[in-house]
């Protein structure tokens, strides 16, 4: 029911904004799944062209070409258009050229959103009264019936049949035959409907009194209801008089003059004294007027301070530790603090006589341990330099056994003779490393050219794809115009068609992510070994170092 309700929504306002919209069929269709889909686009193009009319510089027309091209392209502009105007579902092409209902009812509710809204010019030179006369006289006048009229809501032009767009009970507001308040109604879509009720209201009371054979109570409820159009109607302003001459103006300003001199002295001076007892109560009132403003600013900048001193011991209260406001709410918990310190200053007493009795020990003891140290220090010392002259002995004797092995070694360096030159085993190592690289050439160049027939492989393959493709897609379109059944296949067809160009990009990524994968093997191999080189390096001055630290023992030694 909802859905037959919004389906009826959009298909009035297609028909508000093109009558003919529908003239190729019999009558309007009961929902939107009816429509094709050249007249879903055409709908959708109508409705963007009156959200924005700067549209059509670039949707120049409301029909989709025949070619599949051309549609793609058409739908593409209509999608990129109706995302400008800030409709927020998800739409794309497929959604025009296959969308479903429920897809196209939220595209078009979206768009009928956001047309513009009407705003109603009331005229404010003319008079209710003769507004509602030239209403009156144009719908006496207006004898032709519109189109759509004619086509959707006339039988023959005798019998009337209920549209089925819209509802055929509807509530009849007479507002007592009072016209005046049908027209202050500001409701454009229940204003001419109050107005005509309450005419028809009005002229039924005005014949029920008019007939003798008329109720007393209706008689007087209809002039009752005249009184009232009376009092609500507006009044005419009063006739201005006519501007007097100059004659007579100065014939009444003589007239005034003598008035003036016609007054009696003792009145003049009774409105004067009068008039000074005002002036005094006035300066009296201006004073105390003074004397409560200057009141009213003392007591603001007395409650300004006040202000800052409540916001002042707000901070110092927030900077307040919360442990404190706790005890303040629990008294017990004051109690219990106070008899927790007094105890820790017993056990403050109880450590410091602890500390003192220990302390004492302690110094006793260092005292002992001082007198036997320096008591066995001298033993110990020459124990000590005993140990040093035998492991000196034992150097100078491991040093003398290195110095003869070192001599050895020197004289059979010597006798060994450097081997001479074998030219011809250089010459043939080059010549192995030549052949090993015209291999590896002849390799190279066998892989490029299967990687050119495989590239034009899969370009052949790609292009028949494309080719292939195209022609069962139109020849699948053109089915589906003659067989509705068919609609699955070719959406089946467009989607397996997203997934091969969706799988080929996968393969070449991969292809890529391999590719990449064995840069950074060959980076991580080249880092290694430039790891390895730099452990070598840091091993050889390690190496180094302690050569230099054992000549620099052995010079102590001889120093020695």
């Amino acid at each position: 029911m909802a859905m037959n309700v919004v389906d009826r929504l959009i298909i009035d306002t297609l028909l508000q904004l093109d009558p003919s919209f529908f003239d190729y069929l019999p009558h309007p269709p009961e929902t939107i799944c009816d429509l094709e889909t050249d007249k879903v686009y055409e709908a959708i193009v109508r409705l963007v062209w009156a959200c924005d009319p700067a549209t059509k510089l670039y949707i120049i027309s409301s029909k989709l070409p025949n070619n599949m091209t051309g549609r793609f392209r058409c739908a593409c502009s209509a999608v990129n258009a109706i995302k400008i105007l800030g409709v927020r579902d998800e739409i794309g092409y497929q959604t025009i050229l296959y969308g479903k209902g429920k897809e196209l009812r939220n595209v078009l509710i979206g768009l009928i959103e956001k047309l513009p809204k009407r705003s109603v010019v009331v005229d404010g030179s003319k008079n209710a009264t003769e507004r509602l006369l030239k209403l009156l006289s144009n719908s006496a006048t207006d004898d032709e019936i519109p189109s759509i009229l004619n086509k959707y809501l006339f039988i023959n032009k005798n019998s009337w049949k209920a549209p089925t767009n819209c509802c055929r009970r509807l509530p009849f507001h007479g507002l007592s035959g009072n016209v005046f308040e049908a027209l202050r109604h500001s409701d454009e879509l229940y204003c001419h409907r109050r107005l005509l009720c309450a005419i028809i209201e009005a002229n039924s009371l005005l014949s029920e009194a008019v007939s003798p054979s008329g109720d007393a109570s209706l008689k007087t409820a209809a002039l009752n209801w005249q009184n009232n159009l009376v009092m609500h109607a507006p009044r005419p302003k009063p006739p201005l008089p006519a501007k007097p001459k100059r004659a007579v103006l100065v014939k009444k300003n003589r007239q005034d003059e003598k008035e003036v001199t016609n007054v009696n002295v003792p009145e003049v001076n009774e409105y004067s004294g009068k008039l000074c007892g005002i002036s005094e109560e006035v300066s009296y009132l201006q004073k105390a007027m003074e004397g409560v403003r200057k009141e009213i600013s003392e007591r603001t900048e007395s409650i300004a301070k006040e202000e800052l001193t409540l916001e002042n011991m707000k901070s110092s209260s927030n900077a307040i530790d919360k442990r404190l406001w706790k005890l303040l709410e629990y008294p017990e918990s004051v109690t219990r603090l106070m008899k927790f310190i007094d105890e820790s200053d017993e056990r403050m007493e109880e450590l410091e006589r602890e500390w003192l009795t220990a302390r004492h020990e302690l110094e006793e003891q260092l005292c002992g341990a001082r007198t036997s140290y320096f008591s066995s220090n001298q033993d110990s010392s020459r124990q000590r330099l005993r140990d040093l002259n035998d492991s000196a002995a034992a150097i100078e004797k491991s040093l003398e056994k290195k110095r003869k092995d070192l001599n050895k070694l020197k004289t059979t360096a010597e006798k060994i003779e450097e081997p001479p030159l074998n030219r011809s085993a250089y010459t043939k190592h080059i010549f192995e490393s030549v052949e090993n690289i015209k291999r590896q050439q002849e390799g190279i160049e066998k892989v490029l050219a299967e990687n050119l027939k495989i590239q034009k492989e899969v370009k052949s393959l790609s292009g028949k794809l494309d080719r292939t493709f195209t022609v069962v897609e139109e020849r699948l379109y053109r089915d589906t115009q003659r067989d509705p059944s068919l609609q699955n296949a070719y959406r089946l067809l467009i989607k397996i068609h997203e997934e091969c160009g969706w799988i080929f990009a996968a393969i070449e990524e991969s292809g890529k992510l391999s590719r990449e994968i064995d840069e950074l093997d060959d980076q991580i191999l080249i880092q290694q070994q430039k790891g390895i080189d730099a452990s070598l390096e840091k091993m050889l001055n390690d190496w180094m170092e302690v050569k230099q630290e054992n000549t620099q023992l052995l010079a102590l030694i001889e120093s020695l």
